[in-house]
């Protein structure tokens, strides 16, 4: 309050003055900023500042104000009015130093030691004027570079855009600017990054140093390179683990991209980091929707890596077996009769009581060279789709979410075997079907080899459980191969 008080005093006592005009009058005037009155320097400072440039001729004492500071007995003092006056007295001094313009550099040293001992509370009354005037000023620039990189730099708005830009212009010079802002959150980090990154091979080495240091830095420099489609080859390997995380959101896409686009090794390093199941399926329908060789392999190997051992137990005389259906209790039981290996699915969906719901599935069976369609289960909803293997495959297992109703899938096709068996080393996972809900368990039915030539399950108005219905390969000595 009592700051507040005593700045209006000063301003008020420059309120009625009769500015000077003459160089001997303004030269008196700058006499009077060092008198050891404060409010008579305070009086002065203001009528200098309202000159404006023509404040020239008191250069030299304006220079010399800018390293006054009060009597050692007042400045012990913590409510003397003259703790007040200072503030305002050296901003003045600072203004009429900026009116006066590019000719008065001779205040450069004095502005830098004002910067050094108020390095944080530094504002723009300070920084302009050595950044407008003098900046290329070999003292004034390692000024501003030093200040730049103190945690507790204050200058907003377009004169902070502009020292951001100068900065950027400097190249290597400023290189220590971006590392401590990077280092101690200075200031717009995502500005020291892309300027890093445009540097080339110089600021890509402080890049990386932050890249392995902080979390925080490698989820921005990530975001930053996928959206420039170059990913350093240092940065692959926690890309390719994070796009296993499921958190790289609407950059999933653009990643798998740029991996798609490097050594085809990068297919297995992304299966191994999608982890054990439940597949990370954010990441899976991104991938799959390429529908490449590269997404291909990346379900491949995946699959290879956690698909089930093949088991002969559980299938009756004719070599049938069938798998859980998974869902819930309600419509009516339903079994197909064996009719071909199972190549694609015809399926509608929608919504019951706020839930994904499966609300009608259809098989598309391969028999005898020819494709048919199964019987239909539950009633066709507004929206639907086909499933359809790729020539030479066929459907080896799905991957389901269900409640009380069968929800959603994704399909595993594995190459069909020249006995109609199916090679699960030889297999892709295709993208999700229906409304999969994040964190449910994903159970597998089927993946072990055997051809599917079946569904089975419970339908009413919707899919409520589905299963599949597995042929043994090779079927029982002495058997008749069903659904040939």
């Amino acid at each position: 309050m009592l700051q507040g008080l005593t700045l209006g005093v000063c301003l008020l006592l420059a309120g009625g003055s009769v500015y000077a005009e003459g160089d001997a009058e303004i030269r008196a005037l700058g006499e009077q900023l060092l008198d050891p009155d404060l409010e008579v320097a305070c009086k002065a400072v203001h009528e200098l500042e309202a000159l404006g440039e023509r404040a020239a001729p008191a250069l030299e004492q304006l220079v010399k104000a800018l390293d006054r500071q009060l009597p050692e007995g007042v400045a012990q003092q913590h409510y003397h009015p003259w703790m007040g006056m200072l503030p305002a007295y050296r901003r003045g001094v600072v203004a009429t130093l900026e009116a006066i313009g590019p000719s008065a550099k001779a205040a450069v040293p004095g502005l830098v030691r004002m910067l050094e001992r108020r390095p944080g509370g530094a504002r723009d009354w300070l920084i302009r004027p050595l950044f407008t005037y003098w900046r290329e000023d070999e003292v004034a620039r390692s000024a501003l570079k030093t200040w730049a990189t103190n945690p507790r730099l204050r200058v907003d708005g377009e004169l902070a855009n502009q020292i951001k830009s100068w900065l950027a212009s400097l190249g290597p010079e400023a290189h220590d600017v971006w590392d401590a802002w990077l280092t101690d959150g200075v200031g717009d980090s995502g500005f020291a990054m892309h300027t890093l990154h445009e540097a080339g091979a110089p600021g890509r080495a402080i890049l990386r140093k932050h890249f392995e240091k902080s979390p925080h830095h490698a989820k921005a420099m990530l975001d930053m390179w996928i959206d420039a489609g170059e990913l350093p080859t240092f940065a692959r390997t926690e890309a390719i683990t994070r796009l296993g995380r499921d958190v790289l959101g609407s950059r999933t896409a653009a990643l798998a991209e740029l991996l798609a686009g490097t050594e085809p090794d990068t297919a297995h390093e992304v299966a191994a980091a999608l982890g054990d199941s439940p597949m990370y399926w954010d990441s899976w329908r991104q991938i799959s929707a390429r529908a490449d060789a590269w997404s291909r392999r990346v379900g491949r190997d995946w699959f290879e890596a956690q698909r089930p051992k093949a088991s002969l137990t559980g299938f009756e005389a004719a070599g049938l077996r069938r798998t859980t259906a998974y869902g819930g209790p309600g419509g009516t039981s339903f079994e197909e009769p064996p009719g071909g290996l199972l190549v694609g699915l015809r399926y509608t969906r929608g919504t019951v009581q706020w839930r994904p719901a499966i609300r009608s599935i259809q098989g598309v069976y391969l028999k005898e060279g020819a494709l048919r369609d199964g019987p239909r289960h539950g009633q066709p909803g507004a929206q639907g789709g086909v499933v359809m293997a790729q020539p030479g495959y066929a459907i080896g297992g799905l991957y389901v979410q269900h409640g009380v109703r069968f929800e959603s899938f994704a399909v595993v096709f594995m190459r069909v075997a020249s006995d109609d068996s199916l090679d699960p080393a030889d297999a892709y996972i295709d993208t999700w079907h229906g409304g999969w809900i994040a964190g449910h368990a994903t159970p597998l039915l089927g993946g072990e080899g055997h051809a599917i030539v079946a569904l089975h399950g419970r339908a009413g108005d919707d899919v409520d459980a589905l299963g599949l219905v597995e042929l043994q390969r090779p079927p029982p000595s002495g058997q008749a191969e069903a659904g040939k």
